[in-house]
């Protein structure tokens, strides 16, 4: 995810600022420097896909103050809210560059190579991760196909070694999520709020919002279709 996916872009002084020493806290090495730089400013590697289990569609991101496009509601889309709303991410970048990865057999021999773009490059305080979001039943049938190269371990963790070893390197971080582990009710609510965070919608007036805070406060869940019925347009 990256904002120039829209406009062209470039983080702020304070954001810059911010990066770098994120970069310096982790101790990147000079090549995942590098990598990290080009996800800045070349933008994203590839242009969305929208296939059949999912569509295209954009985002803004409060962290980079920009807006980004996604492929995938269930996965990318739960994704960027959580990680936009994670304190310790500092800045994240969709389809940040390809790498080539070698896919090795069982015996450690090489037996091909495969171009990969993860969805996301995240930046956090200390550590610089990609985060890749995939189905559940995808997973399941390439585990099946290809247990030495990705498979869940002991832990109920997602694992896919060649991009690890890869991005391993670089100094950073390779984490490997199943939709089916994000929570599908924060899905939900996204979507039915969507319209709210537009940016042409009005901003609520303080009887409003009241109509909103109060039940949430006082209960912590709370219908949205209730709180249609409390005032809220």
């Amino acid at each position: 995810m990256n904002p120039r996916a829209i406009n062209p872009w470039s983080p702020g002084l304070g954001l810059r600022n911010q990066i770098e020493q994120a970069v310096f806290a982790s101790r990147l090495p000079q090549l995942g420097r590098e990598y990290v730089n080009a996800a800045i400013a070349n933008g994203p590697s590839r242009e969305v896909q929208g296939r059949n289990s999912n569509n295209t569609f954009t985002y803004y991101s409060f962290k980079t103050k920009a807006t980004i496009r996604l492929e995938s509601r269930r996965g990318e889309h739960v994704m960027a809210v959580l990680l936009d709303r994670d304190p310790a991410v500092v800045a994240f970048f969709a389809q940040p560059p390809a790498v080539s990865l070698d896919y090795l057999s069982k015996d450690g021999a090489r037996q091909t190579t495969s171009i990969y773009t993860p969805d996301f490059l995240v930046v956090r305080e200390k550590e610089i991760a990609v985060v890749e979001t995939r189905d559940l039943q995808t997973l399941l049938l390439a585990s099946k196909s290809n247990p030495n190269r990705l498979f869940r371990d002991l832990d109920g963790k997602w694992r896919f070694s060649p991009a690890e070893e890869y991005f391993k390197k670089l100094g950073i971080t390779y984490s490997l999520v199943s939709n089916s582990d994000l929570p599908a009710v924060l899905a939900g609510n996204i979507r039915f709020l969507e319209d709210y965070s537009h940016t042409t919608c009005p901003p609520l007036t303080e009887r409003q919002v009241d109509a909103v805070r109060q039940p949430v406060q006082q209960r912590k869940v709370v219908l949205l279709q209730e709180l249609l019925q409390l005032g809220v347009p």
